[in-house]
């Protein structure tokens, strides 16, 4: 019962802080109605873009597939760097990135069978504000002549944070000169001081993370395709997320603020691997009825689904929930992959549903035109795999696909 009221408690401070969130971009994205996905994640619908009713979706996994995670981190890397330079403190590269490894580790539990422990973006500026302040209290020691081995002092703020975290593992050896702690029960990370972070090192956060480099190409795809929306077209387009949904949503929030031609009608904020929150998405529809009606992504009414992700596990999570997809709606899935130079998953190998399940970014060479040509036939093979060749919505896209530089011949003849 203690455990059940603390994730209700956790539940109800995650929509407040969504809510704040939206509250503070209101005036340039207008309002969203949050739809709980049981304690899975959570659906948020704009009340500005209303989903096209049966339309088709086209869906945009945010990190490493609409803006680039893995290079924010380089410049996150050299904005700290510059950081720690104007504290006066020095010290090698190889220490900073000591610290920013470790305080990036120690943000990080909860962890997903087969997918890695889930990411706490304010955990990791607490943890780094504090390791970088430990390492100015060294320099300042150093300067008045004391014998400081700053490599010696990156090694205890490592061990200290090793010591604090295991606190999750029902070690409760934590001392009272320790900045935070965690609480076993509901295994949150308590700070012992209201102002947990400097304005210095959220700057640096901002402009890195929370404001990635945009991947243009997919991009300015997603923003055509809604905006050349007509009778044929019929689409809506989705953002998905996995991972902490506040900090997620704050980063979409941030891109469709820099975006506007973005005109977005669903996020889905996931805190499971995506096949298993497709499955809640489904169950939620089935047990209750939601503000969406007929714009609802996993409906019973005939439509296409596609995903772009650029995570291999992220993809082969959303295959596996095509069996209960079909079996309780009228949806047809295909899964995308995005795949680029730089990326943690760039020389993974996956295999996809069709011989057009993956945009390779890393010639260099892939538009905004092949993008959307890709989705689009990807749109039409969905529909044509489940519902075959000769039903009238099909027909209907195969007769439009000229527009996008191909016909259902020349899919058929490379498939």
């Amino acid at each position: 019962m203690i455990e059940f009221e603390a994730v209700e408690r956790n539940q109800q401070v995650i929509i407040r802080k969504i809510s704040l969130l939206i509250e503070r971009y209101k005036d340039r994205l207008g309002l969203y109605d949050i739809i709980p996905v049981g304690n899975t994640g959570f659906l948020l619908q704009s009340e500005r873009l209303k989903p096209i009713a049966y339309g088709d979706w086209f869906m945009f996994d945010y990190d490493d597939a609409l803006v680039g995670t893995s290079e924010a981190k380089d410049k996150r890397f050299d904005l700290y760097k510059e950081y720690v330079l104007n504290l006066g403190i020095d010290t090698t590269d190889e220490n900073l990135k000591r610290i920013i490894e470790k305080t990036d580790k120690f943000s990080r539990w909860e962890s997903k069978e087969g997918f890695g422990p889930s990411y706490h973006a304010n955990s990791h500026m607490s943890a780094l504000n504090w390791a970088t302040n430990e390492l100015n209290k060294s320099a300042e020691r150093k300067k008045n002549g004391e014998e400081i081995v700053m490599e010696d002092e990156v090694t205890r703020v490592e061990k200290t944070l090793d010591r604090i975290k295991n606190e999750l593992n029902g070690e409760e050896n934590f001392k009272p000169t320790d900045p935070f702690y965690f609480r076993i029960h509901d295994k949150k990370m308590i700070l012992k001081e209201k102002i947990t972070w400097s304005k210095g090192i959220e700057t640096i956060f901002i402009q890195s993370m929370i404001n990635p480099p945009y991947y243009e190409e997919t991009i300015t795809a997603a923003a055509s395709i809604i905006q050349t929306n007509d009778s044929i077209q019929q689409v809506n387009i989705g953002v998905v997320t996995y991972g902490e949904p506040e900090y997620q949503l704050l980063k979409i929030f941030e891109l469709l603020k820099n975006i506007p031609d973005l005109l977005v009608n669903q996020i889905w904020l996931s805190r499971i691997p995506k096949g298993r929150f497709i499955e809640e998405l489904i169950k939620l529809r089935i047990k209750q009825r939601t503000k969406l009606d007929f714009g609802h992504p996993l409906g019973t009414h005939i439509h296409a689904i596609i995903i772009m992700d650029d995570s291999p596990k992220e993809l082969s999570s959303i295959l596996t929930a095509i069996p209960y997809l079909q079996e309780n709606t009228g949806a047809s899935l295909v899964a995308v992959r995005s795949r680029r130079t730089g990326t943690k998953e760039a020389n993974t190998e996956w295999v996809g549903q069709t011989l057009f399940g993956e945009i390779d970014f890393r010639s260099g060479t892939i538009t905004q035109k092949e993008v959307i040509k890709i989705l689009q036939i990807n749109r039409y093979l969905s529909l044509k795999n489940r519902y075959g060749e000769n039903h009238s919505r099909v027909k209907t896209l195969a007769k439009n696909l000229y527009m996008f530089g191909i016909t259902a011949e020349e899919i058929q003849n490379n498939s």
